[in-house]
Parts: C-alpha cells; sequence; structure tokens
C-alpha cells in the first residue's frame, strides 16, 4: 500500500510537470478517457463531464496555444490508496500563467481520485476544493 501510495504521489508531480512543458500530447496521456471535473464555487458544485480524451486534447491544444503555464507545481501532497485500483490524492496547486504577456498566479486545494488503468494511475477525478 506504501508503494502505491508512493506512485500516486510521484504521479502527480509528474503531471505538474507535463502541464509546464506546455504540451498536450504529454499531459493529456494523466488522464482516464472519459475523466470528470468538479469545482466548488460559491458554496456550489459544479461538475463538468464525462470529458473523452480526443476533446480534452482539443481544449488543451488551444489552451496551450493562447497561454504559456510557467509553473504548475503541488505541494502537501497525500494520498489515500482505496484499493489497489483506486487512490485519492489531495494537495496545494500552485498555478502560474503567462497569456497575452500578463503572468496570472492561482492557489487551489484539490483532489484527485485516480484509477490505475493498465498498470498506471490516470486521472478520473479532478476535483478544485477551494481557492486559496
Amino acid at each position: 500500500e506504501a508503494e502505491l501510495e508512493r506512485e500516486a504521489i510521484e504521479f502527480i508531480e509528474a503531471f505538474g510537470r507535463a502541464k509546464e512543458s506546455n504540451n498536450a500530447d504529454l499531459a493529456i496521456r494523466f488522464y482516464d478517457d472519459p475523466h470528470y471535473e468538479l469545482q466548488h464555487i460559491d458554496g456550489e458544485i459544479i461538475v463538468v463531464g464525462p470529458i473523452p480524451n480526443n476533446e480534452y486534447q482539443e481544449f488543451l491544444e488551444l489552451f496551450f496555444s493562447e497561454t504559456t503555464v510557467l509553473t504548475d507545481e503541488f505541494t502537501e501532497i497525500t494520498a489515500t490508496v482505496v484499493d489497489q485500483s483506486t487512490a485519492i490524492v489531495e494537495a496545494i496547486e500552485r498555478n502560474v500563467f503567462l497569456t497575452d504577456g500578463v503572468q496570472e498566479e492561482y492557489v487551489y486545494s484539490v483532489r484527485f481520485t485516480l484509477n490505475r488503468v493498465q498498470g498506471e494511475w490516470k486521472i478520473f477525478w479532478y476535483e478544485v476544493l477551494e481557492a486559496l
């Protein structure tokens, strides 16, 4: 179990580095097909999904064409293995984006539900819990 927790934490760290590459082909590999996203905004929960990977890759390509991800790092990462194929990972995510010459920084509390697909972790749920 400790090994799976370590793998899940390393997966999330690698996910941040993949987004920093600004490469949609690399970033999409971290998502289960399909996946879901949740945002907790002003006491409401907004669910987006299921999102097929082919559609999300198009979104990422457009996003990376307009925005440069300078930093996407995760800290205070904790992983809980539910079973051999599911893990819950919570972290603080810090993003620094450059769009049209303007640098913006965002910090969120996030939670991921990861599924193990063919021996590799994949993001099934990506929840933005709150802005910090």
